[in-house]
């Protein structure tokens, strides 16, 4: 679908192009939900970007979400800057008419206006390391029930497993079950700084000592 037209606008590394095909693969089949996961700067934004714009252009409507207001400026911002044209964004909570409405002593995610889900064919949500357990469950539930008026939806997830994870009512931080899903791909190479660049470095090592236990002394 996007090949073609990929490598005659810039070359994409193997990774990134391995990235592509296989988002294409599953928006050829009935499945419902993808999930293209990677540090910041491993091409995320290049790669749903290219996707969403062949799809407008064979005629698909496509919706731009994210959690919140912020994070939805940034992928307008990103899609202005790569000439991407026809899709609309929200916020994932406006996409499916939710709001936090106080029970009790907490808040609850309660249906108060009608969902727009069904006006689009694809939804690419980011920054799922901030969707909490209960939006998931939301989310994965409404995908599900467009089979039942007929028309299957897909949603392609996309987020960085270094971000901050949702923190709960009891204030203890959480890995989004988004990450969990079935059908995904990874990107780990950073090709937005280059190689040699002490950025890099310095974001790489944070990384490895987070995952390590390591602490700054091992980096000085």
């Amino acid at each position: 679908m996007t090949q073609n037209w990929v490598q005659q606008s810039f070359q994409l590394t193997s990774q990134q192009d391995q990235a592509l095909k296989q988002i294409e693969q599953f928006l050829n089949t009935p499945k419902q939900i993808f999930g293209l996961f990677g540090y910041a700067g491993t091409g995320k934004s290049t790669i749903i970007n290219l996707i969403a714009q062949q799809l407008v252009n064979t005629g698909k409507r496509v919706a731009f979400t994210a959690p919140t207001n912020k994070a939805v400026g940034v992928l307008q911002r990103m899609a202005t800057e790569k000439k991407v044209r026809g899709v609309d964004f929200m916020t994932i909570h406006q996409l499916l008419g939710l709001a936090p409405v106080k029970q009790g002593q907490h808040k609850i995610l309660k249906q108060v206006l009608p969902s727009l889900l069904h006006l689009y064919d694809t939804i690419f949500l980011d920054e799922c390391s901030m969707v909490t357990t209960e939006l998931w469950n939301i989310i994965q539930h409404r995908i599900q029930n467009t089979l039942l008026i007929g028309k299957n939806r897909q949603l392609i997830v996309m987020g960085d497993p270094a971000q901050l994870s949702p923190v709960n009512e009891d204030n203890h931080e959480r890995r989004s079950p988004s990450f969990n899903v079935e059908n995904k791909v990874v990107l780990t190479e950073v090709v937005r700084q280059g190689k040699d660049s002490p950025l890099l470095e310095f974001v790489t090592a944070c990384r490895t000592a987070v995952k390590t236990g390591l602490t700054q002394a091992h980096y000085i």
